[in-house]
């Protein structure tokens, strides 16, 4: 380590070095000689604690150096010969002014990295002759540190701004930008950074914020805080951005003189749209509702005149067909005393053909008036049933007897075959014989000569399952919906010429329905068609305002 000796006429690098560097203390000739005993004495303490200093020869050999300097610096800096690195020492002898270098001492870790800042000079003669090199270092560690420190802040400060608001602002008081967060200029629509210096209101347009109710219009006069102001960037051009700014008036603490204002803005550009968009869609709605409500009133009220013409038509129905039964059954009480000649004989046999034909027809119109007037009484809720007690077995057979004589004629088999043990059923017996009959007359009506119709019953999943099979001509799938309406026939050669008003279907299904239970058709043209009747036990009883649902399938040939 370099240290001074304490002759204050010269200090030398070491006591026999040939290169001898004056460097005195203040000139002292003229003072008293207490004054030069205590310079003598507080020089080289002076030194010592003096920032690192070094003086080197021209060729940067370091001749002299404080303890600072040999602690800190030396070690790191110098080279062999306690040189000073040529490339800075070729820096000070060019330069006119001084040089600054900085020099990092790394540590164990980052955190204990030291950094100095040196200053470097030349010694130079009058004549302008190199005579040496001198530098001076000071400690930027804690500095630097602290505009690192500065810069992150900032760095976060800036993201949490970001997240919070699209631009943070401040305007001096003739509302000069004078500050602005950093922010993507696609965000923005420009570069807030370099829009420091313009005035904020021919930046952008001023307007009133539709969203905030009574706002006060937002002028260069204004002093008081505002908030939600709408404020248009590039308004009318594709590039048009809409923010809603608010800001805080400033003013000097000492004097209270107005300052400016510092403020934020947030981009609603998509919130905008989309409100304006919404609007729209309000309004094409509403229209679009005014028009379903007159829609409504006009369907409303042309129900109300079906459902008064449907009614008119029922009552004039059931009143017809009580007009027609009434004397229907005279003729057909008449036509039994001819036919069984009560009150003598007829005289010729043609007679009694004739009476038999009255007599069968009288019958034939009679249950179609019965349907009609069932029909009528189901969709006015007027029907009414009336359940007991029936042996499932019985009723089969007592319902195959009204057709067996005429599927005998047509050479039809009809076969009944009830499960064993079948238990009790309750059901309105008039109204059950009038569905199994319906059925058995469709099937005989629809089944060619040589066919086959089957009548079953089982219990199944708790339900008495009854089945009318036959092998007729089949219902196309497209068409069972059809036949389960009222006055609706299968559009065939056979069915066109079938007697018949189309309700007996229709009628069984409403029946069935009025019981709690439900009927299903599962038929294949050309195969044949089954018609099942599902009941519960006890009948359901309940009243039946529509055509009764019902399961339909189609299934491929066997």
């Amino acid at each position: 380590m370099n240290t001074p000796p304490s002759s204050r006429a010269t200090v030398t690098h070491t006591a026999t070095s040939p290169d001898v560097v004056p460097l005195r203390p203040p000139e002292a000739a003229a003072e008293p000689a207490g004054d030069t005993a205590i310079l003598d004495a507080a020089w080289p303490l002076l030194l010592e604690l003096t920032a690192p200093l070094y003086i080197a020869a021209p060729d940067g050999r370091v001749i002299f150096s404080n303890p600072a300097f040999d602690s800190e610096l030396a070690p790191a800096l110098l080279g062999d010969g306690n040189r000073l690195p040529n490339t800075l020492v070729r820096r000070i002898a060019r330069a006119t002014e001084p040089v600054r270098q900085t020099e990092r001492l790394p540590g164990g870790t980052p955190e204990q990295t030291r950094t100095f800042e040196g200053l470097h000079r030349a010694v130079s003669m009058p004549d302008g002759e190199l005579r040496g090199l001198i530098g001076t270092f000071a400690e930027v560690t804690r500095a630097r540190a602290a505009i690192a420190d500065v810069r992150a802040l900032r760095g976060r400060f800036e993201e949490i701004l970001s997240t919070v608001s699209d631009w943070v602002w401040e305007v001096d008081a003739d509302w000069i930008l004078t500050n602005s967060s950093t922010r993507d200029d696609g965000v923005l629509g420009f570069d807030p950074v370099s829009a420091i210096g313009c005035n904020l209101f021919d930046l952008g347009e001023v307007r009133q914020n539709p969203k905030v109710p009574k706002q006060r219009r937002l002028k260069a006069s204004r002093r008081a805080p505002f908030e939600r102001v709408l404020y248009v960037v590039a308004g009318g051009t594709p590039d048009e951005r809409l923010f809603e700014i608010s800001g805080i008036p400033k003013f000097n603490e000492d004097s209270g003189d107005f300052i400016g204002f510092h403020g934020s803005a947030r981009n609603v550009t998509q919130e905008v749209a989309a409100d304006r968009r919404a609007r729209n869609y309000r309004a094409e709605l509403e229209a679009a509702l005014g028009e379903l409500r007159t829609k409504n009133a006009e369907l409303a009220t042309a129900l109300d005149r079906v459902k008064a013409a449907d009614k008119a038509k029922n009552q004039f129905l059931a009143m017809v067909g009580h007009e027609l039964r009434t004397p229907l059954n005279a003729v057909i009480g008449f036509s039994e005393i001819m036919d069984q000649e009560l009150f003598g004989s007829l005289g010729d046999e043609r007679y009694n053909a004739y009476v038999d034909d009255i007599l069968a027809s009288s019958r034939h119109l009679l249950g179609v008036i019965n349907d009609i007037i069932d029909v009528v009484k189901l969709e006015l809720d007027e029907l009414q049933l009336r359940p007991d007690g029936i042996e499932v077995a019985r009723l089969l057979d007592t319902c195959a007897a009204f057709v067996r004589e005429k599927a005998g004629r047509e050479g039809i088999e009809l076969a009944v075959k009830p499960d064993l043990d079948l238990p009790e059923l309750v059901a309105d017996p008039q109204k059950l014989r009038q569905m199994l009959v319906n059925l058995l007359t469709n099937a005989v009506k629809f089944t060619d000569p040589g066919g086959r119709i089957t009548l079953t019953a089982a219990l199944e999943d708790g339900e008495l399952a009854i089945r009318v099979s036959d092998t007729g001509i089949g219902i196309p799938y497209d068409l069972q919906h059809e036949v389960l309406h009222p006055f609706k026939q299968v559009d065939g050669s056979l069915s066109r010429n079938a007697e018949g008003l189309g309700i007996g279907l229709p009628l069984t299904a409403q029946l069935a329905r009025a019981h709690g239970g439900r009927l299903t058709l599962d038929s294949v043209p050309d195969h044949g068609t089954t018609v099942a009747i599902y009941l519960p036990l006890v009948a359901e009883t309940r009243p039946v305002k529509a055509i009764a649902s019902f399961e339909a399938s189609s299934t491929s040939a066997p």
